[in-house]
């Protein structure tokens, strides 16, 4: 897949359900992890893999808790904002 330098997302994207719901339970904290994870899995053709490793990086990268993190992640994969492949630990997005 080839790597876009952007990602489109609608102007009201924050009021989407799934959205709302993520941003209702932690915040703006949750919202901006969910637009970091979705630059970091444009930049990586919309597939990554993610295990302990991996989120302690990108918490470490993005100056959170590891744990809020996971959480956040955890409730992003449960609201199905990502799609998870439990057999290779993927998470994936599809950009319009």
């Amino acid at each position: 897949m080839e790597k876009k330098p952007f990602f489109w997302h609608h102007r009201d994207f924050r009021n989407e359900k799934r959205v709302k719901s993520l941003r209702l339970k932690h915040g703006v904290d949750g919202y901006g992890v969910l637009m970091v994870l979705l630059e970091v899995l444009a930049e990586h053709g919309e597939t990554m893999v993610i295990n302990e490793v991996v989120i302690h990086q990108l918490a470490e990268d993005y100056g959170t808790d590891t744990l809020k993190l996971k959480e956040i992640l955890d409730d992003c994969i449960k609201l199905s904002l990502f799609d998870f492949n439990e057999e290779n630990s993927t998470i994936s997005y599809e950009f319009e």
